[in-house]
C-alpha cells in the first residue's frame, strides 16, 4: 500500500516503536497477502479487552533482500531505491559490509561470508551501488560510504552476493530446523562424518543459526541422503558451550577417515514438553519466529500427538492428549490453535492449523502431550 519493497518484511510487536497517544482502531487483523488493502483484510475494528497500547504493532517494509539462494541466509544482494530492485557491486564489498546487511535482515551477523563474481547469478535490474564500504557499527547499508546510487564501474558479472549463515546449514530436512549438516570452507560446501558427533555438537550448531536447541537431535548413516560432496570435517567434539563448532576439536579440514555414507544430520528440535513430570510429558510448546509458545487444545487429537512424540523420537504408539492446561498455564505466546495431523506428517508443521498467532482461546487451554 505505501509502495515500498513488500518481499521481506518484518513485524515487531510489544510496542517496540513507541507506544503512541492515539486510539486503537484494530485488532486481530489476519491478511492472507493478496489484498489490495488493509481494509479487505479480516479484522475487528474497536477496543479489545485482550489489547492495549503496549500491544502496539510495527512493521519494517526491509529495503534489502537475498535473492536466489538455497536458503533464506544467502543469495545475491539487491537493494530498493527509487522503487526498483537493483544490485550492489563486488568492489571493496568486505564483511563488515555484509555484517550489516545480515543484522538489517535480523539474520546471524558474527561471521558473514561475502561472494564475488555473481556467485549467485547475475541480476536483471539495475545496479544501484558500488564499492560500498561499511565498518560495521551502521544500522543500515544506506549509511554506509559508496559511490553514489547509480554510479559504478562495474557490470551483473560483478554482483555481490552474501551468507549470513555462519558457514554452516542443514540440508534436505522436512523443515528448516532439521537436515544434513553441511559446512563451508575454501570455496565450497562439505559434509561432516558422524564419528563423535554427539549432542553436545549439535547443541552449538543450532545456537549458531539461531535454532531452538535444548533437545536437539543426531542423526548418522545419512539419514538425510548422499551428497557427493568432499567430506571435510570428523571427530567433532564439542562441549556444548562453544560459540561455533569451528572451535571445537576436530581432526582437521578435510581430514577424515570416514566415507559420504556416514554424513551426519541435526535436528534442532522446534518442539518441547514443559511442565511434565520426565521428558516424556508436558505442555506442549512450539517455536516460532526466535520464540517459544503455547497450542491451543482445540481439535487436537492423538494424531496430532503421535506427530510431535515421532518428532521428539519419543515412544508414539499410544500417546495421551490433555487438555485445559493439565501441566499448567503457559506464559508465553499462544502460537498455534485448530492444529490437526493425519498422522503422515513429518513435523507437526505440516499439519492443517490456522493462521500462526491467529487462535480464539487463552493460556487455560494449553495443550499437553504424554508419549507413551
Amino acid at each position: 500500500m505505501l509502495k515500498y519493497p513488500e518481499t521481506n518484511p518484518q513485524v515487531f510487536r510489544t510496542a517496540l516503536f513507541g507506544a503512541g497517544q492515539l486510539k486503537m482502531h484494530l485488532h486481530n487483523v489476519g491478511c492472507k497477502g493478496n489484498e489490495t488493502s488493509l481494509f479487505q483484510c479480516k479484522h475487528f475494528i474497536g477496543e479489545h479487552r485482550d489489547c492495549n497500547v503496549i500491544n502496539t504493532v510495527g512493521i519494517s517494509c526491509i529495503p534489502v533482500r537475498l535473492a536466489n539462494g538455497s536458503n533464506q541466509y544467502e543469495g545475491r544482494l539487491e537493494l530498493w531505491h527509487e522503487g526498483s530492485w537493483g544490485t550492489v557491486c563486488d568492489d571493496g564489498f568486505g564483511t563488515l559490509s555484509a555484517s550489516v546487511v545480515c543484522k538489517m535482515l535480523d539474520l546471524p551477523e558474527t561471521s558473514p561470508m561475502v561472494l564475488r563474481s555473481a556467485h549467485f547469478g547475475s541480476g536483471k535490474g539495475p545496479i544501484h551501488l558500488d564499492n560500498v564500504k561499511c565498518t560495521g557499527k551502521e544500522s543500515s547499508i544506506h549509511q554506509c560510504s559508496h559511490s553514489g546510487w547509480g554510479t559504478h564501474t562495474c557490470s551483473h558479472n560483478d554482483d555481490v552476493g552474501i551468507s549470513c549463515s555462519p558457514g554452516i546449514r542443514l540440508v534436505n530436512g522436512s523443515n528448516q530446523y532439521e537436515g544434513r549438516l553441511e559446512v563451508w570452507h575454501d570455496g565450497t560446501w562439505g559434509t561432516v562424518c558422524e564419528n563423535n558427533f554427539g549432542v553436545a555438537s549439535a547443541t552449538v550448531v543450532c545456537k549458531m543459526l539461531n535454532y531452538p536447541w535444548s533437545n536437539p537431535l543426531v542423526f548418522g548413516s545419512s539419514h538425510f541422503g548422499l551428497r557427493p560432496f568432499q567430506v571435510k570435517l570428523d571427530n567433532v567434539r564439542c562441549k556444548g558451550t562453544e560459540t561455533s563448532i569451528f572451535l571445537c576439536p576436530y581432526y582437521g579440514w578435510g581430514i577424515h577417515g570416514c566415507v559420504p555414507e556416514n554424513n551426519v544430520g541435526i535436528s534442532c528440535t522446534p518442539v518441547r514438553l514443559v511442565g511434565g513430570s520426565n521428558q516424556y510429558e508436558g505442555r506442549l510448546e512450539v517455536w516460532h519466529d526466535n520464540t517459544w509458545g503455547t497450542v491451543c487444545d482445540d481439535n487436537f487429537g492423538v494424531l496430532t500427538a503421535k506427530i510431535v512424540c515421532k518428532m521428539l523420537t519419543y515412544p508414539h504408539i499410544n500417546p495421551v492428549v490433555r487438555d485445559k492446561a493439565f501441566f499448567g498455564a503457559g506464559t508465553l505466546p499462544i502460537l498455534l490453535d485448530n492444529v490437526g495431523c493425519t498422522g503422515n506428517e513429518t513435523s507437526l508443521y505440516q499439519c492443517p492449523h490456522s493462521d500462526l498467532r491467529s487462535h480464539d482461546c487463552s493460556h487455560t487451554e494449553d495443550v499437553g502431550i504424554v508419549c507413551k
